[in-house]
């Protein structure tokens, strides 16, 4: 072969190359930008309401389990003790939102060192069939908002996503709290079925009026047996569903909208809002902006008698 040809078979050899390298290049970073931006739990999000098992497993704890059963969610581990709406609140919000933003071929170290090994945390979603939705692994943080997850059965690629909040596989922290603690010496007035008594009327109503009593009592500390979503009992026709609003406001412009739901004459449900009062102080937004999304989607299944204390006031 002369040289002539020998030169451009060379050419032509390096720009196949370099093209094929090219197109190669161009269809990762293509893959990459396709990954980029989707949700990262799809299937959960896609079944948001026909989850029926979270399960967590963690180095530290252990397996935990929350489930579902007849509307009402429970923590198994707990001796089926009802599940803390707060964390529910908050893994729903992240399962919903979010968002892969960035992925990654990775290798062994590259796992260990974003603890996607066995220092992560296994997190499994189930269907009300206990169909399995998604299952991953949760690793370090990168920062405040963003975390690590691979799916559990690869090990070749990691993915950032965010934002994420604060996942939790400490049993504790799915014990429930008080939904409401309400103190009296900081309520300003309360407007119930629409009749507005200020603090004066309301201190004279508790000296003549054993059902007021009860109610500032029982607003100390306002327990809950169970949540449901708020759209399956107001959407169910076959319901006789009943609602009395009491308005309660703070000595700060926090008002507390409590909507008392019966259901059927023979269960109590809440439903809760927060809102500011016009004159409210300047802590009052940034409260109601953290804590509202606990209790926006839900109805909270009261005792029999702390519903009927609040329903009937």
């Amino acid at each position: 072969m002369s040289k002539k040809y020998l030169w451009f078979a060379l050419v032509f050899s390096l720009v196949s190359f370099l093209f094929c390298g090219g197109v190669w290049l161009y269809q990762k970073s293509q893959t990459e930008d396709l990954m980029r931006g989707e949700y990262a739990f799809i299937a959960s999000k896609n079944n948001l309401r026909q989850i029926g098992r979270i399960q967590m497993i963690t180095p530290e704890s252990g397996e935990i389990n929350i489930y579902r059963r007849d509307g009402l969610w429970y923590f198994k581990e707990a001796k089926d003790y009802f599940a803390n709406v707060e964390r529910l609140s908050t893994f729903f919000k992240i399962v919903n939102e979010a968002l892969i933003e960035r992925s990654d071929a990775v290798s062994a170290a590259d796992l260990h060192h974003m603890e996607l090994d066995e220092n992560g945390m296994i997190l499994r979603t189930y269907d009300l069939n206990n169909q399995l939705l998604d299952a991953v692994v949760l690793g370090a943080r990168l920062d405040k908002d963003s975390i690590y997850m691979r799916p559990e059965k690869g090990k070749d690629s990691a993915y950032l996503i965010g934002p994420v909040g604060a996942f939790s596989g400490h049993p504790m922290d799915w014990i429930p709290y008080p939904l409401l603690a309400v103190n009296y010496d900081r309520i300003e007035k309360l407007i119930i079925r629409r009749h507005l008594l200020n603090r004066e009327k309301i201190e004279k109503r508790i000296i003549s009026s054993p059902a007021m009593r009860q109610f500032i009592l029982t607003l100390k500390y306002v327990d809950y047996s169970g949540l449901v979503y708020k759209e399956d009992v107001l959407e169910d026709n076959t319901l006789s569903v009943e609602m009395h609003p009491i308005e309660v406001v703070m000595d700060n412009g926090l008002i507390y909208a409590l909507n008392v739901y019966r259901v059927q004459e023979d269960s109590y449900w809440l439903g809760i809002t927060l809102k500011a009062d016009k004159i409210s102080r300047a802590e009052v937004g940034p409260f109601i902006a953290q804590n509202q999304k606990y209790y926006a989607d839900w109805l909270f299944q009261l005792n029999d008698e702390q519903g009927r204390i609040l329903f009937n006031l």
